[in-house]
């Protein structure tokens, strides 16, 4: 019985100190505020042998993530850059990021035709079956849009409504003959 407790104990604490190694690493959910308004956000981080990869979620949730280049760590500074494509060229984003304990705040710097916009992240760890899952986007999918009601015109038949091919008094059919 004594054994199975002291191989408990060493087993969390390695669980334990594998994550104080890696504090960057899973899901990262929060919002990101930008010149359009404030939408919902999405950023993984796992590590590699080299240092980190990861993901950030697009402004449109419903056109997949962006791959995150150049991760670098150091102390509870993050910083990384994301490249998009468009039709006008090539779109960098440089992220300025702080981590302390389960929050992940800071910016994202995008310049584009010499103008410079500002994205600012405020996110939260995500839950642990969403890192469980080795951090995968969710299965939920894009969210769907309120259903608007939208306006109806009545339809009318009056006499210069009518079926097609049929011969209406107010607008008789052209002549075939010539």
């Amino acid at each position: 019985m004594a054994i199975s407790v002291a191989i408990s104990i060493v087993i969390a604490s390695t669980l334990l100190g594998a994550v104080q190694q890696n504090p960057l690493e899973g899901r990262w959910e929060g919002t990101v505020q930008s010149v359009q308004g404030e939408v919902r956000a999405t950023m993984t981080f796992k590590k590699a042998s080299d240092g980190y990869t990861g993901q950030v979620s697009r402004l449109r949730g419903d056109e997949g993530d962006i791959p995150l280049t150049q991760v670098k760590v150091d102390g509870d500074k993050i910083t990384a850059v994301a490249s998009v494509e468009s039709p006008n060229g090539t779109i960098e984003i440089k992220y300025q990021l702080t981590i302390q304990g389960d929050t992940l705040k800071g910016k994202g710097l995008v310049d584009f035709g010499g103008q410079t916009f500002e994205l600012t992240y405020d996110l939260k760890r995500g839950s642990s079956s969403a890192r469980a899952a080795g951090g995968q986007q969710s299965q939920q999918g894009p969210q769907q849009r309120a259903t608007v009601p939208q306006p109806q015109q009545k339809q009318s038949a009056g006499p210069s409504v009518g079926w097609p091919g049929r011969v209406h008094s107010a607008h008789p059919a052209p002549s075939m003959e010539r």
